[in-house]
């Protein structure tokens, strides 16, 4: 995965995020906007044969990079925590 700053504002980013698809953008995206002080957030993918998607935020206050982020580390935890009950769960079948 290789992630870029394609333009970037006071509230509002643009990135472009290589090697990824709808799997990992949306969940970001949905992420995202668990968070109050997201004001939008999308992706698209430009050509559907290439692995790669563009993600707008945009925030209230703050940084949107910032924002982005949390919605991220958010996602990490979450995994962990499915992957966690995965084990919990396999130990006992």
């Amino acid at each position: 995965m290789e992630i870029k700053i394609v333009e970037r504002g006071d509230k509002y980013a643009k990135i472009e995020v290589k090697g990824e698809d709808h799997t990992l953008l949306h969940a970001l995206q949905d992420e995202a906007l668990r968070d109050e002080n997201v004001e939008y957030v999308g992706y698209h993918i430009p050509y559907p044969l290439e692995r790669r998607g563009i993600i707008v935020i945009r925030v209230k206050e703050g940084d949107p990079i910032v924002a982005l982020e949390r919605a991220a580390k958010k996602l990490i935890e979450d995994t962990d925590m499915i992957h966690k009950l995965f084990l919990e769960a396999s130990k006992g079948a």
